[in-house]
């Protein structure tokens, strides 16, 4: 009898503390609002050295940058700013919070 009162006892315990545990991964994962504006910057200009080692160019705008190399992001959160001066030059990339463009 020791033995089923053990294994009961453990289901018991299974079965309280995995609801708890799906809960507070749960909140956890509602917390991550995505990338912010550094992480955005760093992704743009990797995507932009990636077309380059492909190519031979940076790509001539952000908008085929976004569609030939996937890069997405909300433009109701960040504004970006892309200035080529030359196919051969790094692009200049910046990207601003919304909210902080609108102040």
């Amino acid at each position: 009898m020791k033995k089923g009162k053990r294994r009961l006892a453990l289901w018991l315990l299974l079965f309280l503390l995995l609801p708890a545990a799906l809960a507070f991964g749960a909140r956890s994962a509602s917390r991550y609002t995505g990338p912010d504006a550094g992480e955005l910057t760093a992704l743009l200009c990797r995507a932009a050295a990636t077309c380059y080692a492909a190519e031979g160019r940076y790509p001539p705008d952000l908008d085929y940058l976004t569609k030939a190399y996937g890069v997405s992001y909300n433009p109701k959160k960040f504004h970006v700013f892309y200035q080529l001066d030359g196919a051969n030059l790094t692009p200049d990339i910046t990207v601003v919070p919304a909210e902080e463009a609108t102040k």
